[in-house]
């Protein structure tokens, strides 16, 4: 049942990111799909880690829960060179670099979505850091709270 569950939260989130990126897809060949998409996805299953850490992440093995909270770090560095490389590419205010292949665009077209891909990958990026960070909080809390176990 639980891992019904998780797939289903996964193909919800998937739902979520491609609905979230449609207005971008429509217009052109987007460049950072995949790299908008995980952090989109990641962002809300992190979020709903947070929420459901006593049935999930809280029930592993320490040394898993351990590899988690390391991995939470290369997400979080991961995250800030991403939206760096956005945030530079959307000073320079051309589509081109968000296109694999060039189509173009009129100007008012080009700023509203230079201004929704910000826009969209800073919610997103800031979004997967804050659910990054408190999971990483929660898991370092488990390590210390201790279940104390009924004796029968």
């Amino acid at each position: 049942m639980i891992i019904f569950r998780e797939v289903l939260i996964f193909i919800i989130t998937i739902i979520i990111a491609i609905i979230i990126q449609l207005p971008i897809i429509k217009e052109i060949d987007y460049k950072f799909l995949f790299t908008h998409s995980s952090i989109i996805v990641l962002g809300i299953v992190y979020i709903w880690h947070i929420f459901s850490f006593e049935s999930t992440i809280s029930k592993l093995n320490k040394w898993l829960r351990y590899i988690v909270f390391s991995m939470n770090f290369i997400v979080i560095l991961l995250i800030f060179i991403k939206t760096q490389k956005i945030i530079e590419l959307y000073d320079i205010s051309l589509i081109e670099k968000f296109q694999n292949t060039y189509k173009a665009l009129s100007y008012d077209n080009t700023e509203e979505l230079l201004k929704y891909i910000k826009i969209s990958f800073l919610f997103s990026s800031m979004v997967l850091f804050a659910s990054t960070l408190i999971l990483s909080i929660k898991i370092l809390k488990s390590f210390w709270y201790k279940k104390y176990i009924k004796d029968y």
